[in-house]
């Protein structure tokens, strides 16, 4: 099973949070959490996650559209 680390440091601070799990959104939910922890608020998380999810959407369908086009 993998094991988990997350490590924030911020001077004389530091903020750990260690898990073991294999499964995708229970990593993802544990990263979270952790941000939370951090004190990052929580509409703040969910938006950059947004931003991520539409940067790589956006990214795998320009890949597409270069693979079609040297296909066609």
């Amino acid at each position: 099973m993998s094991r988990f680390t997350f490590l924030n440091e911020d001077g004389e601070t530091k903020i750990s949070y260690s898990f073991h799990n294999i499964y995708c959104p229970e990593v993802v939910h544990n990263f979270k959490d952790f941000l939370l922890g951090c004190g990052f608020l929580e509409s703040t998380v969910i938006e950059a996650m947004y931003e991520v999810i539409e940067e790589y959407e956006s990214l795998h369908s320009r890949k597409d559209s270069a693979k079609s086009s040297l296909s066609a």
